[in-house]
């Protein structure tokens, strides 16, 4: 495999902490990440765009919307903000392809 032309106005290195939470947080989290109002954030940007630039503000905006429409527990809210305190103000939010294994 050849290495591929760069767009280096393209390419970021994220954290990994910020893909893979916590065990402990992992059910409340993928809950947030995969929810309705994340997913609107996203609805804007025409395909093959599979990384969404978005402020750590709207994804909080978001989280209040998901708290409000699904009325998850206290605790729940209170690790999906832990998962969010330390990411900068700048995040995207990446779209996976499913994965064949369910």
């Amino acid at each position: 495999m050849t290495q591929r032309d760069v767009t280096w106005a393209l390419v970021d290195v994220i954290s990994y902490d910020y893909l893979w939470p916590p065990h402990d947080s992992e059910d409340a989290v993928f809950g947030f990440t995969h929810s309705r109002e994340v997913n609107e954030i996203c609805a804007d940007m025409m395909p093959p765009h599979t990384v969404t630039p978005v402020t750590k503000a709207e994804l909080e905006r978001a989280l209040v919307d998901y708290v409000t429409r699904r009325g998850i527990r206290t605790e729940d809210e209170a690790i999906i903000r832990r998962w969010m305190a330390d990411m900068p103000d700048n995040i995207a939010i990446i779209e996976r392809e499913p994965s064949p294994f369910g």
